[in-house]
């Protein structure tokens, strides 16, 4: 009887420790899925083709201005709001954008 507890306890480990492989294995195929891909306008239907131009513009202003609060060293705690300001005035000033990360 002793040993019937000691080989389900270990069983339970065992159980345990593959469980949490397959929820980290699936934690991280999810975060790759999670970026968005930029818009190709030349993929797009004819119809729809204005409309995903200005889905590509919006998504490049969205990433300078993300790559311009890096570069400038945004606290956490400000970063919205110099991203709401950044996409508001049409993107990083020319200042930020145009330096580069040494």
């Amino acid at each position: 009887m002793r040993y019937d507890f000691i080989m389900t306890a270990n069983a339970s480990i065992y159980r345990v420790k593959i469980a949490t492989a397959a929820l980290l294995a699936i934690a991280m195929s999810d975060v790759v899925a999670l970026a968005d891909k930029l818009v190709d306008p030349s993929a797009v239907a004819p119809e729809f083709r204005e409309a995903a131009e200005k889905r590509r513009a919006e998504q490049i202003k969205i990433i300078n201005c993300n790559n311009a609060a890096k570069f400038a060293n945004v606290p956490p705690r400000e970063s919205l709001k110099f991203m709401q300001d950044c996409i508001d005035n049409g993107g990083p000033p020319s200042d930020v954008s145009s330096s580069t990360k040494k």
